[in-house]
């Protein structure tokens, strides 16, 4: 819960007294045991209802670049952030192997070594 307050905070930062004179932040947010609970089956870390309608407000803001970096696969990260599809969200999967544009629908070059 703590985690939720602190990112609607920051959705509306001039609400809450703070004097802040930014462009944009950008959000690098981690899936697990960030925005999703840690479980006992990785395949069962859904995101609270109230996660996502955050995730989705921040998405929508113009003050925020949103981008989303776990170890699982671009896969994995799109079959839990469905409701993101369309939005200016940048998915980070592999721990930066593989990266995914949500409002383009494309692929880009992950890192090479």
């Amino acid at each position: 819960a703590g985690d939720v307050t602190l990112l609607v905070r920051l959705l509306h930062p001039l609400e809450h007294g703070d004097n802040l004179r930014l462009e944009r932040i950008g959000l690098l947010l981690d899936y697990d045991g960030t925005l999703a609970p840690i479980v006992a089956d990785p395949a069962e870390a859904f995101l609270t209802v109230e996660m996502q309608a955050v995730l989705t407000q921040l998405a929508q803001n113009p003050l925020f670049l949103v981008a989303i970096i776990s170890g699982r696969s671009i896969q994995q990260l799109k079959r839990f952030l469905y409701f993101l599809e369309g939005l200016p969200v940048l998915l980070c999967g592999l721990h930066g192997g593989e990266w995914y544009d949500f409002a383009t629908g494309q692929a880009l070059a992950g890192i090479s070594k």
